[in-house]
């Protein structure tokens, strides 16, 4: 009886090892490891909120454009106020706030 109980402990323990073993195995040794994967989604939520970032900065810039191509008075302001441009019967002063 005594026998048996041992055969049948050992089996579990062998078991539960293998168990164990197969554990680690997946999560730090093998190519594909649960590590690497909690790493790779976390950097592709990184990406894709930039991809994001990036779409909304795109459509910004690209109602900018259409509106320097088909409107004249808001390239005539764009150029007077980033550039300094001005006419040539103007006077341009530039104040500075503090």
């Amino acid at each position: 009886m005594k026998q048996k109980s041992r055969r049948i402990f050992t089996k579990i323990n062998i078991c539960i090892a293998i168990v164990i073993v197969f554990g680690i195995f997946v999560t730090f040794i093998s190519e594909y490891n649960y590590l690497k994967i909690v790493k790779y989604d976390s950097e592709i939520k990184d990406l894709k909120i930039q991809i994001a970032a990036t779409r909304d900065s795109f459509k910004i810039y690209d109602k900018k454009l259409h509106d320097l191509n088909s409107d004249p008075e808001t390239l005539e302001k764009i150029v007077r106020e980033e550039y300094y441009m001005k006419r040539d019967n103007e006077d341009v002063y530039i104040v500075k706030e503090k």
